[in-house]
């Protein structure tokens, strides 16, 4: 027992989450998202610049909603490719304004409501109606076939 109050202190490594050695390349990446960080904002505030909600940013992005919720929540980090990622749907955004009206159609074109049966009866309503403005292929004919007979009729009696 008392030789262990007689032990040298051995160093013991750092408690801190992030201690491992940082290779250049992570480095860089770090720097990138800090700087797209300042020039964009954080992921809440580049959402709600893209006007998508966080369902539809994890379905741009191809993430699943926990990693979103993970990422935006104090302390969480998202990998550098997201930011990467959402730089560049910000850019297109800013450079095409047309593109702002087809995302927001795409938007609204994701956010309807699958409804299968009302969409199928809506296009039997409009096939129905579609019938009664036409009259069906025989009675034309007939009516083709009635006006061949009085022109072949009238061209008998000239003749």
């Amino acid at each position: 027992m008392d030789m262990d109050r007689n032990l040298p202190d051995i160093p013991q490594p750092p408690q801190e989450v992030d201690s491992r050695i940082k290779s250049p390349t992570r480095m860089r990446y770090e720097a990138e998202v800090l700087v797209l960080k300042n020039q964009n904002g954080d992921l809440d505030q580049i959402r709600q610049k893209l006007g998508l909600s966080r369902r539809k940013i994890c379905q741009l992005l191809l993430v699943d909603p926990s990693a979103w919720t993970r990422w935006t929540q104090a302390g969480g980090e998202a990998p550098p490719h997201i930011y990467r990622a959402l730089d560049c749907y910000l850019s297109i955004m800013e450079k095409d304004p047309e593109y702002r009206r087809l995302a927001h159609r795409f938007s609204d074109w994701m956010n309807r409501e699958k409804d299968y049966e009302g969409r199928l009866a809506s296009l039997e309503a409009l096939q129905a109606a579609q019938k009664r403005r036409s009259p069906p292929t025989i009675q034309w004919f007939a009516l083709f076939f009635a006006f061949l007979a009085g022109a072949a009729l009238v061209l008998a009696i000239r003749s």
